[in-house]
């Protein structure tokens, strides 16, 4: 199946926006979608969000797993499953992605979508052997 598509979830319960907005970290921070560090100085997306019935929570997108939303995914999302809901959409599309698709992210995020092309290819190689 080629690479064609987007990333869409839906959720049970709706998030109400709080707040989004993109901000310069003054300390440093961890992004809660791949949990690398944010450095002070760095850009990323700081999102405060209140489920239905439950408390208000904060959320720390680096500038990385912005990138991967901004090119791999529709509006929704399910905060801190972004890099699993990755893997398995290049699960679904059989590991292609096209190259003008990669050339749009940021090294890291083109990183990391290779990664998992390479853990995709590597574990089908690994089924395949097995037989």
């Amino acid at each position: 199946m080629p690479d064609v598509g987007f990333i869409c979830a839906t959720r049970g319960d709706e998030v109400k926006v709080i707040s989004q907005e993109k901000k310069v970290a003054y300390s440093s921070y961890r992004c809660d979608e791949c949990g690398r560090k944010i450095e002070a100085g760095e850009t990323y997306e700081l999102f405060v969000g209140k489920p239905s019935g439950e408390k208000s929570f904060i959320h720390r997108t680096c500038a990385d797993c912005l990138s991967l939303l901004d090119h791999f995914f529709c509006e929704s999302y399910i905060c801190g499953k972004v890099i699993e809901q990755l893997e398995e959409y290049v699960h679904g599309v059989g590991g292609e992605i096209q190259s003008d698709r990669l050339a749009m992210l940021t090294p890291s995020a083109a990183g990391i979508v290779l990664e998992l092309i390479d853990d995709y290819l590597e574990a089908l190689s690994e089924s395949t052997n097995v037989r």
